[in-house]
């Protein structure tokens, strides 16, 4: 939570973020010297931490880096950064006609499919 002008602002953390500040207090670091340490603002850091900011590979790089992470630690704060952004881009270049349909009635209606859907398309994907 955040106050602001007296009332408490709820903060809302991504699975990136939760991951980074978690092994960032495991070991004992501030967010303010992992920001100095990255070469990035406190302000960016939280950012990123909360889907303000687009996670670059680089930042990936740099955190795991910075926080030691390594096989499958690592490979969970890079998953936890894919279901982190704010948004994604699909390449359709070299795709058939009907694969661009897919992916365009897919973006469409993600929104609207029901939590039964979502699970059948992840099972489906081989995502569950």
């Amino acid at each position: 939570m955040v106050c602001l002008g007296g009332k408490m602002a709820k903060t809302t953390v991504t699975a990136f973020g939760r991951l980074v500040r978690i092994w960032r207090m495991e070991k004992g670091f501030m967010l303010k010297d992992m920001a100095d340490a990255l070469q990035v603002t406190s302000s960016y850091m939280s950012a990123l931490e909360t889907g303000k900011k687009r996670i670059s590979d680089e930042i990936i790089e740099q955190v795991c880096a910075y926080l030691e992470l390594e096989g499958p630690s690592k490979q969970d704060l890079i998953d936890a950064a894919a279901v982190s952004q704010p948004s994604i881009s699909i390449d359709l270049n070299g795709l058939e006609e009907r694969d661009r349909m897919l992916g365009v009635a897919f973006a469409r209606r993600i929104g609207s499919l029901s939590q039964e859907k979502r699970e059948e398309m992840l099972k489906l994907l081989g995502e569950d």
